[in-house]
Protein backbone atom coordinates (compact mmCIF):
# COMPACT_ATOMS: atom_id res chain seq x y z
CA UNK A 1 0.00 0.00 0.00
CA UNK A 2 2.84 2.39 0.81
CA UNK A 3 4.46 1.62 -2.54
CA UNK A 4 1.18 2.45 -4.35
CA UNK A 5 0.82 5.76 -2.54
CA UNK A 6 4.44 6.62 -3.35
CA UNK A 7 3.83 5.90 -7.05
CA UNK A 8 0.77 8.14 -6.99
CA UNK A 9 2.86 10.93 -5.43
CA UNK A 10 5.53 10.59 -8.12
CA UNK A 11 2.91 10.75 -10.88
CA UNK A 12 1.31 13.83 -9.24
CA UNK A 13 4.70 15.62 -8.97
CA UNK A 14 5.48 14.75 -12.60
CA UNK A 15 2.24 16.34 -13.86
CA UNK A 16 2.75 19.43 -11.68
CA UNK A 17 6.25 19.98 -13.09
CA UNK A 18 4.90 19.61 -16.65
CA UNK A 19 2.12 22.12 -15.93
CA UNK A 20 4.62 24.66 -14.51
CA UNK A 21 6.90 24.30 -17.51
CA UNK A 22 3.95 24.80 -19.85
CA UNK A 23 2.83 27.92 -17.94
CA UNK A 24 6.34 29.41 -18.05
CA UNK A 25 6.49 28.84 -21.79
CA UNK A 26 3.18 30.67 -22.27
CA UNK A 27 4.41 33.56 -20.09
CA UNK A 28 7.62 33.82 -22.12
CA UNK A 29 5.63 33.87 -25.35
CA UNK A 30 3.38 36.61 -23.93
CA UNK A 31 6.39 38.72 -22.91
CA UNK A 32 7.92 38.22 -26.37
CA UNK A 33 4.69 39.46 -27.94
CA UNK A 34 4.73 42.49 -25.60
CA UNK A 35 8.30 43.31 -26.67
CA UNK A 36 7.29 43.07 -30.32
CA UNK A 37 4.35 45.43 -29.64
CA UNK A 38 6.66 47.91 -27.91
CA UNK A 39 8.88 47.97 -30.98
CA UNK A 40 6.00 48.93 -33.27
CA UNK A 41 6.22 52.45 -34.76
CA UNK A 42 4.48 55.28 -32.88
CA UNK A 43 0.92 55.97 -34.01
CA UNK A 44 -0.84 59.27 -33.35
CA UNK A 45 -4.13 58.58 -31.56
CA UNK A 46 -7.23 60.74 -31.40
CA UNK A 47 -8.06 61.77 -27.84
CA UNK A 48 -11.55 62.61 -26.61
CA UNK A 49 -10.38 66.15 -25.89
CA UNK A 50 -9.08 66.58 -29.43
CA UNK A 51 -12.37 65.30 -30.89
CA UNK A 52 -14.22 67.84 -28.75
CA UNK A 53 -11.97 70.65 -29.98
CA UNK A 54 -12.45 69.55 -33.60
CA UNK A 55 -16.23 69.73 -33.13
CA UNK A 56 -15.94 73.13 -31.46
CA UNK A 57 -13.73 74.49 -34.25
CA UNK A 58 -16.12 73.15 -36.87
CA UNK A 59 -19.10 74.80 -35.19
CA UNK A 60 -17.29 78.12 -34.72
CA UNK A 61 -16.10 78.24 -38.31
CA UNK A 62 -19.67 77.65 -39.57
CA UNK A 63 -20.65 80.93 -37.94
CA UNK A 64 -18.43 82.86 -40.35
CA UNK A 65 -21.04 82.51 -43.10
CA UNK A 66 -24.03 82.77 -40.73
CA UNK A 67 -25.79 85.43 -38.71
CA UNK A 68 -23.66 85.21 -35.57
CA UNK A 69 -20.47 86.65 -37.01
CA UNK A 70 -19.64 88.58 -33.83
CA UNK A 71 -19.31 85.34 -31.90
CA UNK A 72 -16.39 84.16 -34.05
CA UNK A 73 -14.38 87.03 -32.60
CA UNK A 74 -14.12 85.17 -29.29
CA UNK A 75 -10.65 85.57 -27.89
CA UNK A 76 -10.62 82.36 -25.85
CA UNK A 77 -12.02 78.85 -26.26
CA UNK A 78 -12.10 75.82 -23.97
CA UNK A 79 -13.88 72.49 -24.38
CA UNK A 80 -15.68 71.14 -21.32
CA UNK A 81 -15.83 67.66 -19.86
CA UNK A 82 -19.43 67.24 -21.03
CA UNK A 83 -18.30 67.48 -24.66
CA UNK A 84 -19.42 71.08 -25.16
CA UNK A 85 -17.33 74.26 -25.22
CA UNK A 86 -17.19 77.78 -23.78
CA UNK A 87 -16.13 80.92 -25.64
CA UNK A 88 -15.33 84.43 -24.43
CA UNK A 89 -15.88 87.52 -26.59
CA UNK A 90 -14.22 90.72 -25.36
CA UNK A 91 -14.86 93.08 -28.30
CA UNK A 92 -17.52 95.10 -26.47
CA UNK A 93 -15.14 97.15 -24.25
CA UNK A 94 -17.54 97.66 -21.31
CA UNK A 95 -18.32 93.94 -20.82
CA UNK A 96 -17.43 90.44 -22.02
CA UNK A 97 -19.80 87.81 -23.38
CA UNK A 98 -19.24 84.27 -22.07
CA UNK A 99 -21.16 81.60 -23.95
CA UNK A 100 -21.58 77.86 -23.22
CA UNK A 101 -22.63 75.61 -26.12
CA UNK A 102 -23.20 71.87 -26.29
CA UNK A 103 -21.31 69.58 -28.65
CA UNK A 104 -23.75 70.43 -31.46
CA UNK A 105 -23.13 74.17 -31.10
CA UNK A 106 -26.48 74.91 -29.44
CA UNK A 107 -26.34 77.63 -26.76
CA UNK A 108 -26.92 76.34 -23.23
CA UNK A 109 -26.31 79.64 -21.46
CA UNK A 110 -24.83 83.11 -22.00
CA UNK A 111 -23.40 85.51 -19.44
CA UNK A 112 -23.07 89.21 -20.21
CA UNK A 113 -20.36 89.93 -17.65
CA UNK A 114 -19.58 93.44 -16.43
CA UNK A 115 -18.42 95.12 -13.21
CA UNK A 116 -19.80 98.45 -12.03
CA UNK A 117 -17.23 101.24 -12.33
CA UNK A 118 -14.99 99.35 -14.79
CA UNK A 119 -14.64 99.12 -18.57
CA UNK A 120 -11.94 98.10 -21.04
CA UNK A 121 -12.52 94.38 -20.47
CA UNK A 122 -9.84 92.09 -21.92
CA UNK A 123 -10.21 88.31 -21.60
CA UNK A 124 -6.83 86.59 -21.85
CA UNK A 125 -7.60 83.08 -20.58
CA UNK A 126 -10.45 80.69 -19.83
CA UNK A 127 -10.06 77.51 -17.80
CA UNK A 128 -12.34 74.64 -16.72
CA UNK A 129 -11.78 73.56 -13.11
CA UNK A 130 -12.00 70.07 -11.63
CA UNK A 131 -15.60 70.72 -10.48
CA UNK A 132 -16.70 71.86 -13.96
CA UNK A 133 -16.69 75.59 -13.16
CA UNK A 134 -15.24 78.14 -15.61
CA UNK A 135 -12.51 80.63 -14.68
CA UNK A 136 -11.93 83.75 -16.78
CA UNK A 137 -9.07 86.20 -16.26
CA UNK A 138 -7.48 89.20 -17.97
CA UNK A 139 -7.60 92.94 -17.25
CA UNK A 140 -10.14 95.74 -16.70
CA UNK A 141 -9.80 99.50 -16.37
CA UNK A 142 -11.22 101.73 -13.66
CA UNK A 143 -13.51 104.29 -15.34
CA UNK A 144 -12.56 107.17 -13.01
CA UNK A 145 -8.86 106.33 -12.82
CA UNK A 146 -6.62 109.38 -13.35
CA UNK A 147 -3.62 107.26 -14.32
CA UNK A 148 -5.40 104.70 -16.53
CA UNK A 149 -5.09 102.01 -13.85
CA UNK A 150 -5.65 98.57 -15.35
CA UNK A 151 -6.38 95.83 -12.83
CA UNK A 152 -6.29 92.03 -12.93
CA UNK A 153 -9.65 90.30 -12.55
CA UNK A 154 -10.61 86.67 -11.91
CA UNK A 155 -14.18 85.39 -12.07
CA UNK A 156 -15.52 81.92 -11.26
CA UNK A 157 -18.68 80.81 -13.11
CA UNK A 158 -20.78 77.76 -12.29
CA UNK A 159 -21.82 75.02 -14.72
CA UNK A 160 -25.15 76.83 -15.07
CA UNK A 161 -23.55 80.13 -16.06
CA UNK A 162 -23.97 81.86 -12.70
CA UNK A 163 -21.25 83.97 -11.07
CA UNK A 164 -19.86 82.13 -8.03
CA UNK A 165 -17.43 84.88 -7.07
CA UNK A 166 -15.31 87.61 -8.67
CA UNK A 167 -12.10 89.31 -7.60
CA UNK A 168 -10.22 92.43 -8.70
CA UNK A 169 -6.51 92.69 -7.90
CA UNK A 170 -4.72 96.03 -7.88
CA UNK A 171 -1.09 95.13 -7.18
CA UNK A 172 0.84 98.08 -5.67
CA UNK A 173 -1.52 100.56 -7.40
CA UNK A 174 0.04 99.99 -10.85
CA UNK A 175 -1.33 98.61 -14.11
CA UNK A 176 -1.59 94.84 -14.32
CA UNK A 177 -3.02 92.03 -16.42
CA UNK A 178 -3.16 88.24 -16.17
CA UNK A 179 -2.46 86.08 -19.22
CA UNK A 180 -2.93 82.54 -17.84
CA UNK A 181 -4.75 80.92 -14.92
CA UNK A 182 -4.50 77.36 -13.60
CA UNK A 183 -6.12 75.44 -10.77
CA UNK A 184 -3.60 74.31 -8.15
CA UNK A 185 -3.49 71.06 -6.20
CA UNK A 186 -4.58 72.79 -2.97
CA UNK A 187 -7.84 73.88 -4.63
CA UNK A 188 -6.69 77.45 -5.25
CA UNK A 189 -5.51 79.21 -8.40
CA UNK A 190 -2.32 80.68 -9.84
CA UNK A 191 -2.12 83.40 -12.49
CA UNK A 192 0.84 84.67 -14.50
CA UNK A 193 0.85 88.05 -16.18
CA UNK A 194 2.43 91.46 -16.28
CA UNK A 195 2.77 94.52 -14.04
CA UNK A 196 3.38 97.92 -15.70
CA UNK A 197 5.34 100.34 -13.54
CA UNK A 198 6.24 103.65 -15.18
CA UNK A 199 8.42 102.71 -18.18
CA UNK A 200 9.13 99.19 -16.92
CA UNK A 201 7.13 96.02 -16.92
CA UNK A 202 7.66 92.90 -14.85
CA UNK A 203 6.26 89.39 -14.85
CA UNK A 204 3.94 88.66 -11.96
CA UNK A 205 2.53 85.50 -10.41
CA UNK A 206 -0.52 85.76 -8.16
CA UNK A 207 -1.39 82.71 -6.01
CA UNK A 208 -4.88 82.59 -4.46
CA UNK A 209 -6.93 80.28 -2.28
CA UNK A 210 -10.12 78.53 -3.47
CA UNK A 211 -12.15 81.75 -3.01
CA UNK A 212 -9.71 83.95 -4.94
CA UNK A 213 -8.10 85.57 -1.89
CA UNK A 214 -4.41 86.27 -2.45
CA UNK A 215 -1.96 83.91 -0.71
CA UNK A 216 1.06 85.65 -2.23
CA UNK A 217 2.23 87.58 -5.30
CA UNK A 218 5.77 87.88 -6.66
CA UNK A 219 7.44 89.84 -9.47
CA UNK A 220 10.13 88.62 -11.85
CA UNK A 221 12.22 89.91 -14.76
CA UNK A 222 12.27 93.72 -14.67
CA UNK A 223 12.75 95.65 -17.93
CA UNK A 224 10.10 95.17 -20.57
CA UNK A 225 8.46 91.82 -20.92
CA UNK A 226 5.39 89.68 -20.45
CA UNK A 227 4.67 86.48 -18.50
CA UNK A 228 2.71 84.12 -20.74
CA UNK A 229 2.68 80.54 -19.40
CA UNK A 230 2.48 78.69 -16.08
CA UNK A 231 2.43 75.06 -14.95
CA UNK A 232 2.47 73.53 -11.47
CA UNK A 233 5.26 71.07 -10.62
CA UNK A 234 6.29 68.97 -7.63
CA UNK A 235 8.63 71.80 -6.52
CA UNK A 236 6.28 74.70 -7.20
CA UNK A 237 5.72 76.26 -10.62
CA UNK A 238 7.38 76.96 -13.96
CA UNK A 239 6.57 80.25 -15.69
CA UNK A 240 7.44 81.38 -19.22
CA UNK A 241 7.51 84.58 -21.25
CA UNK A 242 10.03 87.11 -22.47
CA UNK A 243 11.95 90.29 -21.66
CA UNK A 244 12.87 92.93 -24.18
CA UNK A 245 14.86 96.08 -24.88
CA UNK A 246 13.32 96.55 -28.35
CA UNK A 247 10.97 94.87 -30.80
CA UNK A 248 13.61 92.56 -32.26
CA UNK A 249 15.68 92.25 -29.09
CA UNK A 250 13.50 89.86 -27.14
CA UNK A 251 14.81 87.15 -24.84
CA UNK A 252 12.59 84.17 -24.16
CA UNK A 253 12.85 82.93 -20.58
CA UNK A 254 11.72 79.98 -18.48
CA UNK A 255 11.77 80.35 -14.69
CA UNK A 256 11.34 77.66 -12.04
CA UNK A 257 9.95 78.88 -8.69
CA UNK A 258 9.07 77.12 -5.44
CA UNK A 259 5.56 76.84 -3.93
CA UNK A 260 5.99 80.26 -2.26
CA UNK A 261 7.11 81.97 -5.46
CA UNK A 262 10.85 82.12 -4.70
CA UNK A 263 13.02 81.74 -7.79
CA UNK A 264 14.96 78.47 -8.03
CA UNK A 265 16.40 78.58 -11.54
CA UNK A 266 15.98 80.37 -14.84
CA UNK A 267 16.79 79.62 -18.47
CA UNK A 268 17.29 81.88 -21.47
CA UNK A 269 15.90 80.30 -24.62
CA UNK A 270 18.15 80.25 -27.71
CA UNK A 271 18.63 83.59 -29.43
CA UNK A 272 15.51 84.68 -31.29
CA UNK A 273 13.09 82.32 -29.52
CA UNK A 274 10.19 83.57 -27.40
CA UNK A 275 8.20 81.08 -25.31
CA UNK A 276 4.49 81.05 -24.54
CA UNK A 277 2.46 78.24 -22.98
CA UNK A 278 4.11 75.24 -21.30
CA UNK A 279 2.90 71.71 -20.39
CA UNK A 280 4.33 68.49 -18.98
CA UNK A 281 5.81 66.37 -21.78
CA UNK A 282 4.52 62.85 -22.38
CA UNK A 283 8.00 61.38 -21.88
CA UNK A 284 9.10 63.55 -18.94
CA UNK A 285 10.22 67.15 -18.81
CA UNK A 286 8.25 69.94 -20.48
CA UNK A 287 7.11 71.25 -23.87
CA UNK A 288 7.25 75.02 -24.43
CA UNK A 289 5.18 76.49 -27.27
CA UNK A 290 7.38 79.17 -28.80
CA UNK A 291 7.99 81.47 -31.74
CA UNK A 292 11.29 81.84 -33.61
CA UNK A 293 11.45 85.53 -34.51
CA UNK A 294 12.33 86.52 -38.07
CA UNK A 295 14.58 89.58 -37.76
CA UNK A 296 14.52 90.03 -41.55
CA UNK A 297 10.97 91.22 -42.30
CA UNK A 298 11.50 90.71 -46.04
CA UNK A 299 11.31 86.95 -45.43
CA UNK A 300 8.35 84.72 -44.58
CA UNK A 301 7.69 85.98 -41.08
CA UNK A 302 8.09 84.37 -37.68
CA UNK A 303 8.14 80.60 -37.21
CA UNK A 304 6.11 78.38 -34.89
CA UNK A 305 8.37 76.27 -32.66
CA UNK A 306 8.20 73.58 -30.00
CA UNK A 307 11.02 73.39 -27.44
CA UNK A 308 11.54 70.27 -25.29
CA UNK A 309 13.01 70.88 -21.82
CA UNK A 310 14.19 68.29 -19.32
CA UNK A 311 13.31 68.39 -15.60
CA UNK A 312 16.32 70.66 -14.93
CA UNK A 313 15.29 73.09 -17.71
CA UNK A 314 17.99 71.86 -20.08
CA UNK A 315 17.01 72.01 -23.76
CA UNK A 316 16.68 68.53 -25.31
CA UNK A 317 15.46 69.65 -28.74
CA UNK A 318 13.67 72.41 -30.62
CA UNK A 319 11.57 72.11 -33.78
CA UNK A 320 10.68 74.99 -36.11
CA UNK A 321 7.65 74.76 -38.40
CA UNK A 322 7.61 77.19 -41.29
CA UNK A 323 4.49 77.86 -43.33
CA UNK A 324 1.01 79.21 -42.75
CA UNK A 325 0.51 79.07 -39.01
CA UNK A 326 -1.93 81.84 -38.28
CA UNK A 327 -0.55 85.18 -37.16
CA UNK A 328 2.98 84.11 -38.08
CA UNK A 329 2.32 83.91 -41.81
CA UNK A 330 4.05 86.66 -43.80
CA UNK A 331 6.27 89.64 -42.88
CA UNK A 332 5.37 91.78 -39.89
CA UNK A 333 2.87 89.32 -38.45
CA UNK A 334 2.75 89.64 -34.68
CA UNK A 335 4.55 86.89 -32.73
CA UNK A 336 2.85 88.11 -29.56
CA UNK A 337 -0.58 87.85 -31.16
CA UNK A 338 0.17 84.24 -32.01
CA UNK A 339 1.23 83.35 -28.48
CA UNK A 340 -1.76 85.18 -27.00
CA UNK A 341 -4.39 83.91 -29.41
CA UNK A 342 -3.11 80.34 -29.47
CA UNK A 343 -4.88 78.18 -26.93
CA UNK A 344 -2.85 76.14 -24.48
CA UNK A 345 -0.76 73.37 -25.99
CA UNK A 346 -2.37 70.07 -24.99
CA UNK A 347 -1.44 66.39 -24.72
CA UNK A 348 -2.72 64.08 -27.47
CA UNK A 349 -3.16 60.83 -25.51
CA UNK A 350 0.48 59.90 -24.82
CA UNK A 351 1.56 60.11 -28.43
CA UNK A 352 1.91 63.81 -29.15
CA UNK A 353 0.46 67.29 -28.72
CA UNK A 354 -1.98 69.70 -30.31
CA UNK A 355 -2.81 73.40 -30.20
CA UNK A 356 -5.95 75.27 -31.21
CA UNK A 357 -5.20 78.65 -32.75
CA UNK A 358 -6.89 81.29 -34.88
CA UNK A 359 -5.99 83.18 -38.02
CA UNK A 360 -7.28 86.48 -39.29
CA UNK A 361 -8.75 86.93 -42.76
CA UNK A 362 -7.86 90.55 -43.53
CA UNK A 363 -9.94 90.72 -46.72
CA UNK A 364 -13.16 89.73 -44.93
CA UNK A 365 -12.25 91.06 -41.45
CA UNK A 366 -12.90 87.67 -39.83
CA UNK A 367 -11.17 85.23 -37.51
CA UNK A 368 -11.24 81.49 -38.08
CA UNK A 369 -9.99 78.55 -36.02
CA UNK A 370 -7.80 75.58 -36.87
CA UNK A 371 -5.85 72.82 -35.11
CA UNK A 372 -2.19 71.83 -35.38
CA UNK A 373 -1.01 68.36 -34.25
CA UNK A 374 2.49 67.13 -33.43
CA UNK A 375 4.07 63.80 -32.49
CA UNK A 376 6.23 63.29 -29.39
CA UNK A 377 9.31 64.44 -31.29
CA UNK A 378 7.69 67.78 -32.14
CA UNK A 379 7.12 66.98 -35.84
CA UNK A 380 3.99 68.45 -37.40
CA UNK A 381 1.35 65.87 -38.33
CA UNK A 382 -0.62 66.90 -41.39
CA UNK A 383 -4.29 65.84 -41.62
CA UNK A 384 -3.82 62.90 -39.29
CA UNK A 385 -7.02 60.96 -38.53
Amino acid sequence: MKTLNMNKSIVYIFFMVCFMLFSCEKENNYLDEEKEDNNKPEVIGISTELKSYEKAVSELNKIISGDEIANILCTELVVTTDGGFVTVNDIYYDHILICKKNESGIIEWELDYKIQGYSGFVANDIYETSDGSIMVTGSITEINSENYIKDIYLVKISKKGEIVWEKIYNIDNVRGEANRVIETTDGGYAMVGTIHNSLETEWIVVKTDELGNINWSKRYESGYGIGLGIIQTAEGYIITGYTSSGYMNKIGKVIKIDEDGNEIKDLNLPNGYVGGDIIAANDGGYINLAVHLDTDTTQNGNTLSLIKLDESLGIEWQKDHEGDHGFLDGPNRSFLSFLEYSQKIRNLLNTGYFIVTIDYDYSNNLFYYYILKFNNSGDLIENEE
